[in-house]
């Protein structure tokens, strides 16, 4: 009768601590992400004299982790206290119905404490489930991030494509709109018809956000157009291959970054 309880109450535990492990886990993903967020873009943080502001959202965020943490932990040692309560009554209760049952000659001594071995046994199993379980769920938090990330496949296959003989560099962006996914209610480009002729010096100018980099993102495919074109030589960069294209260009970045041991 015991062991269906034990096993459902075990279920009910461990369905819990799942949710809490997952809550917590979240926020300190979260927490984690504003912080590296402030420190590389902390030349823009000091330039609003937001220091003070971002030092308090993270400061906040770690209390919320904190709390979640604390319930978390809480509820976990309550399972434990509670499961260990749980065997040891089990074995009271145990001694004290085999201790009549020897008194009434309906058992031997030897047959009460193989069963209580057994008990004690069975009972140690079950008190050591919640923290197999706990070790379990943070494995599996941290193993389903790495899996997803492994398994997401990209949008652009750059081993397809085709892979003409020639390239003449006639680029041409034909009515081309784009948008970038983080804001895509807010085009960059709208409706651009622009010809770069090969032999000859483009300059494209302009004040800082108006999509001078972007169109150089876009000729380099590193986004598609949100609507319209990109052509080379009259084909859609889309049906070229991703490493044929960009094997075909030199670029200078506007802010060069130097490897080492180059």
């Amino acid at each position: 009768v015991c062991v269906p309880i034990l096993s459902m109450a075990s279920m009910i535990a461990q369905g819990s601590s799942r949710r809490k492990a997952e809550t917590a886990f979240q926020s300190q993903r979260e927490t984690a992400h504003m912080a590296s967020e402030v420190i590389n873009n902390a030349r823009t943080v000091q330039s609003f004299c937001a220091e003070g502001n971002e030092t308090e959202r993270y400061s906040k965020g770690l209390e919320r982790h904190e709390v979640l943490e604390k319930e978390y932990r809480v509820f976990t040692g309550f399972a434990h206290l509670f499961f260990g309560f749980v065997n040891l009554g089990l074995s009271a209760g145990g001694l004290y119905f085999g201790g009549n049952l020897v008194k009434q000659d309906l058992t031997t001594p030897e047959q009460m404490m193989e069963f209580m071995q057994y008990s004690w046994k069975i009972g140690g199993a079950i008190g050591n489930l919640m923290q197999v379980v706990n070790e379990q769920q943070k494995a599996v938090l941290s193993a389903t991030r790495v899996f997803n990330t492994i398994a997401r496949v990209p949008l652009v296959n750059r081993d397809t494509g085709d892979r003409p003989l020639h390239c003449d560099g006639n680029v041409v962006l034909k009515d081309l709109s784009f948008a970038y996914p983080t804001r895509p209610t807010s085009a960059v480009l709208e409706a651009i018809n622009l010809t770069l002729k090969p032999g000859t010096v483009t300059a494209l100018v302009g004040g800082s956000g108006n999509g001078k980099s972007t169109i150089a993102c876009l000729v380099q495919r590193f986004y598609d157009p949100t609507y319209g074109q990109v052509l080379l030589d009259g084909r859609d960069l889309r049906d070229l291959n991703l490493q044929w294209l960009r094997g075909h260009m030199a670029i200078v970045s506007q802010e060069p970054m130097l490897f080492r041991g180059t």
